[in-house]
């Protein structure tokens, strides 16, 4: 290709095993004999299983950079793609997962599945499929609840029409 290499090769009896180095370009890289690239460093980016990273971290051999434009993870494949997070201590795991038909997040075991925002349980759903809205604990297929403290106003749960922009449902602790 014309670059210019600084290498360290690993041989065992006189056939290359590895080689880890740079060329010209700057790239850093580290290649087994096969000829496969496992890793690339070009322009502060990493690329694993791919030669052209898109993002900080690109994992995968898809070539398409994300549509957001502060990605600092980047994980592609032709095809569905899943994402797997595991605590092996406690055999928990968890996933993201892509494909032609849409997008699931998930437990992958049986533990409950919670969604957070300021650090804090919002919804959770829980290894029967019940949700909570405001509880860890929900006692029915939909069970919304609010921490009662002083000076909090308002509804508690409300059912809004925008089209005719009225209440259907109201719950508050006023009864109304």
């Amino acid at each position: 290709d014309g670059a210019t290499y600084s290498r360290i090769e690993h041989a065992v009896s006189g056939v290359n095993q590895w080689t880890v180095g740079t060329r010209d370009t700057n790239d850093y890289y580290i290649y087994r004999e096969t000829g496969s690239t496992n890793v690339l460093i070009p322009s502060g980016n990493v690329g694993i299983g791919n030669t052209s990273p898109q993002e900080l971290l690109h994992v995968g051999a898809g070539a398409d950079a994300s549509g957001e434009i502060d990605t600092t993870l980047l994980v592609t494949k032709a095809g569905a793609t899943n994402i797997a997070v595991r605590d092996s201590t406690s055999d928990s795991e968890g996933m993201f997962y892509v494909n032609s038909v849409g997008t699931y997040i998930g437990a992958l075991t049986n533990h409950a599945l919670t969604l957070q925002t300021n650090n804090a349980g919002r919804v959770r759903i829980d290894t029967l499929g019940l949700v909570g809205l405001g509880t860890t604990t929900p006692i029915s297929e939909l069970h919304v609840t609010r921490a009662l403290s002083a000076g909090v106003t308002g509804k508690a749960l409300a059912i809004f029409d925008q089209i005719e922009e009225q209440d259907i449902f109201t719950a508050s602790a006023s009864g109304t």
